[in-house]
């Protein structure tokens, strides 16, 4: 049931009732811009930016568990009431961009009836509670495929899309990116157009990001979308040997009688080296004594070892 503000109803600026001051979460508050503030013959009041939309309704009136009304605010009025309700933490609050994007992916979805509405109600209340990316958590759902989500991406964004499931890089234009960078933002150089290098990224890169990637590359680049998981294997390919050198130092410094390099401390070390040396002045002088006494130590070895086996 949903409303606009009329005289026979109190308004948000009339204040909020304190039992319903955090009756809604933030992040579903921030999410759907609504907040509810009073009661009115059996419902609660809920100021909401979009006072016709279903899946707000639906979303508040579950969590609430009782009957509510939607009453139309402005956008400002219901962020000034939540911020007071919730101070913001700056880094947590969805910035004005990211809002758009994240609504513009919704419609986009829903208009083209490539999820539902309760798909699309689902993964709306996962981001208020996680705040991860919408696209990312319907394809967690299983709800639109990863194709369809860089299909979407690309439209959105106006960004051309790569295919790299067959795709043979050529490894002096794709290790340009320094493994822990490609890694951490899934982005790898693909090839070079001009004075221009093409990025395959997973996802857009932020203007940070971007700038990051061009003062490692020192070169402009161009971001071109590519299926998450086909970038995250050419990443390893094209990396291998970084993470064979990464495992290999790993096992010599936390495992190393499973390293394939034999690691000695610089005892052992400094006990061989005494050891050497006491077999060279044996030899220079009982030479013959010194040999038989060596072929005698191998010998035994060589039985130990083969019982051992």
């Amino acid at each position: 049931m949903t409303t606009t503000i009329t005289r026979s109803l109190p308004r948000l600026s009339d204040g909020i009732d304190e039992s319903l001051a955090h009756a809604i979460p933030e992040g579903i508050c921030r999410t759907f811009r609504v907040m509810p503030y009073s009661y009115h013959e059996g419902h609660v009041l809920v100021a909401a930016a979009d006072a016709d939309d279903s899946i707000t309704e639906h979303v508040v009136s579950e969590r609430l568990d009782r009957p509510v009304i939607l009453v139309k605010h402005t956008v400002n009025e219901i962020i000034e009431v939540i911020n007071e309700a919730y101070p913001p933490v700056e880094a947590e609050v969805e910035t004005p961009e990211a809002r758009r994007a994240r609504m513009q992916m919704a419609q986009m979805l829903t208009r083209s009836g490539l999820v539902t509405s309760e798909q699309l109600q689902r993964a709306m209340l996962e981001y208020s509670r996680t705040g991860d990316p919408l696209g990312d958590i319907l394809v967690s759902h299983e709800s639109i495929s990863e194709d369809v989500l860089v299909a979407a991406l690309s439209e959105m964004h106006q960004m051309q899309r790569v295919g790299l499931a067959d795709f043979e890089p050529d490894y002096d234009i794709s290790r340009r990116l320094p493994e822990p960078l490609a890694r951490r933002l899934q982005a790898i150089p693909v090839a070079e157009s001009d004075d221009t290098l093409l990025i395959a990224v997973a996802r857009p890169l932020s203007a940070d990001d971007a700038t990051d990637v061009e003062e490692a590359v020192g070169q402009p680049i161009r971001q071109l979308l590519a299926n998450r998981a086909d970038l995250d294997q050419l990443i390893q390919r094209v990396h291998s040997s970084f993470y064979a050198d990464v495992s290999t130092q790993y096992l010599m410094e936390n495992y190393p009688e499973q390293s394939a390099h034999v690691v000695f401390s610089p005892v052992q070390k400094a006990v061989f080296i005494m050891a050497a040396v006491i077999i060279v002045i044996c030899a220079v002088i009982w030479p013959v004594g010194t040999a038989i006494g060596l072929v005698g130590v191998a010998s035994a070895v060589y039985f130990v070892v083969s019982v051992y086996k």
